[in-house]
């Protein structure tokens, strides 16, 4: 950074150099030369002054050029071309961070899903029902050993015109009279126990559908039915889906008709809209639902309850089945008659505790370019806190929890680095809706105490094992996220079976540009062109040039500067000489040899002395310059200090150079 600068301002005292001393060395030359022209006129004439090889030497001692030559104070922003940079940028105060977002688009969902359950098979039940009170009229009928048809008429008029004695005011079915019982079972490893359950109400689904008839006998006994009930479990959650009679249902799963024909058949259709109570009874119990551990069973009886008043006999209907029945030697029929359907129990919601399969999602980002001093081999950055700063969103009603995500590191297709990051829970959604989603804020960083105050409402975590700077140590190509998606055990969720949910994270990794112990940036330049300016001078072997000025540093970082020799030959081909050709000594006033770190608020001043010297032919003739790299680090008492644009600067001043050694200077060189 700081040797860009100074070697702008050595490349204009360079110039300077060469225009001084070539016009010092050409008025010399001509007082020299006009010295021999007077000395030869007086004594020898005929001299020819063309073969006179008019090329000088002088021995320059401590040949100083004008000094106290002094820079401006150079920002950072002078130095750092940010301009195009993929991942360093300013903030409102000018400080420089290290920051890359990754788009939304290069990132993989994880989309936990639960498969619907169905429970059971389709079953089908036949259950008669039979009025007992009504079987029994034949046995009130006395008859003659072989009776006539009117001796049988007689006798059954006579158990009609009686039939109060015979039958109560109300007839009904036994009170142990059970339509049908049912079994449903499965195994689902998903689900580790159950508070709530919904069911697909699409098409027959989940739905019991029962038609009940009467006999034909039943028929011509009676007009109608007063009251039938259609009793079910529970902890069914139903809804009479069609009927006729204009049903009601009871909040204990009963199911009222009244006044009912007998004439034609009844229809009554259920959806099973949920279950409750669940693991409210025991399995030896009648009915019973028990899920827990991924077990679901569930037992139920279906029981039919009638009631008829004596008042609806038709007795001249009764008359002909009697009559019937005793002349054709058969016992009536008085049933009701019940045929039930029991669909799949198709389990689409569910509330409890449950157990997706484990899902993998990844978001990365690439770094395509960087400012010229992190593009070194030999940069190596120990960011001071970086941030993982993760947006999650989740369109589920669970608690999802991200297990041991990582985060790598990648140069040139291979894994440089890795930092597990601790499993954490993110926010369930807050709705019944999948439409909207919750947005939980994570942040991960080596040192929680030093996260910026605009993330106050971040939950923090520090890294579960090594360090988000480690990533950056050497500058990847590539940083990956990637995370596995599941629910934290013991929490009670809701969700839609079957449905496909998305945690998404969006994330950045962010980090201002204060270095720790370790960092080590660096930035090269060149100063060139000095053949063309001495292209009349040529410096003989052992002649030196000596730069010295006064760094005042105000950048907390030391700056180790080296320097190496640049050649070019009359074919224009460049090149670096080596230290036996070119020796270059940088001292400084410092005991490390380094220009020392400093601040706006305490600034450092250090003196800074390069000697160039020459060693060979070859640097003679070839010499065009210098190669400078400046090896900025972060020395002791100056972890965590920003690099700022504005505030942060340098200044050289006291510039001087000085010349040692034999200068040769030919006027007659084009």
């Amino acid at each position: 950074m700081q040797t860009k600068s100074a070697t702008i301002t050595k490349t204009t005292m360079t110039m300077k150099l060469n225009r001084t001393l070539s016009q010092l060395l050409t008025a010399t030359a001509a007082v020299t030369l006009c010295s021999i022209v007077t000395t030869g006129c007086s004594k020898e004439e005929g001299i020819d002054f063309d073969d006179i090889d008019t090329t000088l030497g002088f021995e320059l001692r401590d040949f100083k050029l004008p000094g106290n030559n002094s820079t401006h104070e150079i920002a950072l922003e002078e130095v750092f071309d940010i301009d195009n940079s993929d991942v360093i940028d300013t903030d409102e105060q000018g400080n420089y961070v290290f920051v890359k977002a990754v788009d939304k688009d290069d990132i993989t969902p994880a989309r936990p899903c639960v498969d619907i359950v169905t429970v059971g098979i389709d079953q089908n039940f036949d259950k008669p029902v039979v009025v007992p009170e009504l079987a029994s009229l034949s046995d009130y009928v006395t008859l003659p050993q072989q009776p006539t048809e009117q001796q049988i008429e007689d006798a059954v008029d006579y158990v009609i015109d009686n039939i109060d004695n015979y039958l109560p005011e109300e007839l009904k079915q036994p009170s142990d009279s059970l339509l049908n019982l049912f079994e449903l079972s499965t195994t689902d490893e998903h689900i580790v126990q159950l508070l709530g359950i919904t069911t697909s109400t699409e098409g027959t689904n989940s739905q019991i559908s029962s038609t009940i008839s009467f006999s034909p006998d039943l028929r011509k006994v009676f007009s109608r039915i007063d009251m039938l009930k259609v009793a079910l479990p529970d902890y069914l959650v139903l809804e009479v889906s069609a009927s006729q009679g204009n049903p009601t249902l009871s909040s204990d799963n009963v199911v009222t008709l009244t006044n009912i024909s007998v004439k034609n058949d009844i229809s009554l259709t259920l959806t099973i809209k949920g279950f409750n109570n669940i693991n409210a009874h025991s399995e030896e119990e009648e009915c019973f639902l028990v899920a827990k551990n991924g077990n679901i069973h569930l037992k139920g009886a279906i029981e039919l309850d009638f009631l008829i008043s004596r008042n609806a006999i038709d007795k001249n209907g009764l008359k002909e089945v009697l009559m019937d029945a005793i002349s054709n030697d058969y016992a009536p029929q008085y049933q009701v008659l019940s045929t039930t359907h029991i669909s799949p129990v198709v389990i689409n919601g569910i509330k409890g505790e449950f157990a997706p399969d484990l899902q993998t999602g990844s978001g990365d980002f690439t770094i395509n370019d960087l400012p010229d001093f992190l593009k070194d081999d030999e940069v190596r950055l120990v960011l001071d806190n970086p941030m993982l700063v993760l947006d999650i969103s989740n369109n589920a009603n669970i608690v999802p929890e991200v297990i041991n995500p990582v985060i790598v590191a990648y140069k040139d297709n291979r894994e440089i680095a890795r930092t597990v990051l601790p499993t954490f829970s993110i926010d369930r959604h807050p709705t019944e809706s999948n439409n909207a989603s919750t947005i939980s804020h994570i942040i991960i960083a080596d040192r929680t105490d030093r996260i910026p105050a605009q993330y106050g409402s971040y939950t923090k975590y520090q890294p579960a094992q090594g360090r988000l700077s480690d990533l950056v140590n050497t500058i990847p190509d590539r940083i990956a996220f990637e995370y596995t998606a599941g629910v934290k055990a013991g929490t009670i969720g809701q969700i839609e079976l079957g449905e496909t949910y998305e945690i998404r994270p969006e994330f950045k990794f962010e980090a201002p540009l204060a270095f720790d112990a370790g960092t080590a940036i660096v930035y090269r330049d060149s100063v060139d062109g000095w053949k063309d300016d001495l292209k009349d001078l040529t410096l003989r072997k052992g002649a030196t040039v000596k730069l010295t000025a006064n760094v005042t540093n105000k950048v907390p970082l030391n700056l180790m500067v080296s320097a190496e020799g640049m050649k070019i030959d009359n074919s224009g081909n460049r090149g670096i000489f080596g230290s036996n050709d070119v020796k270059i000594d940088i001292t400084t006033s410092a005991a490390d040899n380094a220009i020392q770190a400093g601040t706006p608020e305490n600034p450092v001043t250090t003196q800074l002395t390069i000697v160039a010297t020459l060693q060979s032919q070859e640097a003679m003739r070839l010499l065009d310059g210098l190669r400078f790299k400046a090896q900025a680090y972060t020395p002791e008492g100056f972890d965590g200090n920003t690099l700022n644009k504005e505030t942060q600067k340098l200044q050289i001043s006291n510039i001087g150079i000085t010349l040692n050694g034999i200068v040769e200077y030919d006027p007659d060189k084009d």
